[in-house]
C-alpha cells in the first residue's frame, strides 16, 4: 500500500488538431523557492489539520488559531506570508491544501503573481510550443494532474518530436524540467 503522502505533477496539455491523438504535456516544475507562499495563505480544510498538527508536533488548536489570523490578513492591505513558510520552505508540503498544489497554474488569483522561476520556465516553454503550430490549442478539459509514477500520457508522432524537443531546449529549461518533459511525453533521449 502506498504511503498517504503523495506528489502530484502539474501540467497543461497542448493539442495539435492536424494529428490524430497528438498532445504535448508541458510540466510545471517547482524550484522550491518559497515565493508562492509569500503573501499567499490558503484555507486549510479541517480534515488535514490533525495531520498538519502531527507533522509539526504542535497542538491542533494552536495551529488553527495562528492560521486563521494569518488567513484573515489576506483580505487587508497588510497580507502576511503563510505561517507554514519557514526559511523559504513549506513545512507542511506533504499535506499542503489544494490551492497550494495547483498554484501558480490554476488559481482564481491569476497565474504566478510572484517572480516564480518554475512558472517563468513553464511559461517560456508553453508559449514556444503553442506558437509552433497553427492548429495548436489548449482545452481546459485537458488540464490535469498526474501521479509521478504514472505511465506515459502524451503521444507525439516521431516526425514531430525533434522539432518539439528543439523548441523546448531553445527555452533553456532546467534539467528537472527536461527529464519530466521527456517522461510524460513518452520519450527518453
Amino acid at each position: 500500500m502506498r504511503n498517504e503522502i503523495y506528489i502530484l505533477k502539474l501540467f497543461k496539455i497542448i493539442r495539435y488538431d492536424r494529428y490524430d491523438k497528438c498532445d504535448v504535456a508541458v510540466p510545471f516544475e517547482c524550484h522550491n523557492c518559497g515565493k508562492c507562499c509569500s503573501h499567499f495563505t490558503p484555507q486549510i480544510p479541517g480534515n488535514i489539520l490533525p495531520k498538519i498538527a502531527n507533522l509539526l508536533n504542535r497542538p491542533q488548536e494552536e495551529i488553527r488559531k495562528k492560521h486563521e489570523a494569518c488567513y484573515l490578513k489576506k483580505f487587508t492591505k497588510t497580507q502576511a506570508d503563510c505561517i507554514f513558510l519557514k526559511n523559504g520552505k513549506c513545512t507542511i508540503y506533504p499535506y499542503r491544501p489544494g490551492p497550494c498544489r495547483i498554484y501558480p497554474l490554476y488559481t482564481a488569483l491569476g497565474s504566478a503573481d510572484v517572480d516564480c522561476k518554475g512558472y517563468n520556465e513553464f511559461n517560456r516553454v508553453f508559449n514556444a510550443l503553442l506558437a509552433i503550430q497553427e492548429d495548436a490549442h489548449v482545452s481546459s478539459s485537458m488540464e490535469r494532474h498526474i501521479d509521478d509514477d504514472a505511465d506515459e500520457v502524451c503521444i507525439v508522432p516521431d516526425a514531430e518530436w525533434p522539432a518539439i524537443w528543439e523548441k523546448v531546449m531553445e527555452q533553456n529549461p532546467s534539467l528537472s524540467f527536461q527529464t519530466h518533459f521527456k517522461k510524460i511525453n513518452c520519450r527518453m533521449l
